[in-house]
Order: structure tokens, then sequence, then C-alpha cells
């Protein structure tokens, strides 16, 4: 398993410094290089995992050492919604956004009965991760919605 990298110090934050940790579940390779081209620039250090069991392996070596998670749904031997089921169990503390093409009105229900914060639908603009995160961390979170 890779391990944490190092922020640049070079790029600029979100408000005040804030750089998360975020481990980003999808087995789509492209998805993962977006991700991690789009977030590091903010600062943010992220992890990878292809599924939801190899998204438990990261949680299991420091669940304090996450904190974001952004996983897609629909990916092979545990898709989001039993990876998001089993998470609730842990004493993770972070936030958890879904992040997929494949949103039907149940899935959403589901997603929404396990406390995720936010459900962005796939595909989006280049700036539509950032904002989510940037809205999800300095906004009023009773007025915000969980879905854009």
């Amino acid at each position: 398993m890779e391990q944490w990298p190092r922020p640049n110090q070079e790029i600029s934050l979100l408000h005040q410094g804030l750089s998360l940790r975020i481990l980003y579940v999808d087995d789509i390779a492209e998805l993962r290089d977006y991700v991690r081209i789009t977030l590091s620039r903010l600062g943010h250090r992220i992890r990878f995992a292809g599924d939801g069991l190899e998204a438990l392996a990261v949680l299991g070596e420091d669940i304090q050492a996450v904190d974001l998670i952004i996983t897609d749904h629909q990916m092979p031997n545990m898709d989001g919604l039993e990876f998001i089921a089993e998470v609730r169990k842990l004493p993770y503390r972070g936030k958890v956004i879904v992040f997929s093409g494949n949103l039907t009105p149940e899935i959403e229900a589901g997603y929404l009965r396990l406390n995720a914060d936010k459900l962005i639908r796939k595909p989006i603009l280049p700036h539509t991760l950032p904002h989510a995160i940037e809205k999800l961390y300095f906004t009023d979170n009773e007025s915000a919605s969980p879905s854009i």
C-alpha cells in the first residue's frame, strides 16, 4: 500500500491553510489521476483505493489519519453503499462524499440513510469537486444540501 504523500509547500491551500487527508475510492485509474492532480494542487494529501475492501484496509492502518472519504458507488468486490455501511461501524469521524455516475433515487436514499455528507453526480466540471469540498468544510452545514 502506498503511504501518504507529503503536501506541496508551494501550493496555496483552501481557507486558513486547511490541508485535508483524503481517501479516494474508485476503480477507474483515470479518475484517480484527475483527483490526484486537482486536489493535490490545493495542498490536500490523497491516498487511493480501488474498491471498498482496499479502502477498509487503508482505514485499518490509522482511521484517524483520514479527514475525508470520497467514494464511487459502482466498484468491484464492495460497492460504495456496502463500504460506507462498514465505515459507519468504525470510529471514523471525518466526512463522506459520494462521487458517482450511478446515483438513482433509491441509491441516493441509501447514502443519505448512511449520513453521507455530499452526493455528486459524474460527469462534472473541473471545479466541481474542489468547490464541493470547500462548501462542505466552510459553509453552514444545516443549510447545505447533500446533493449537487
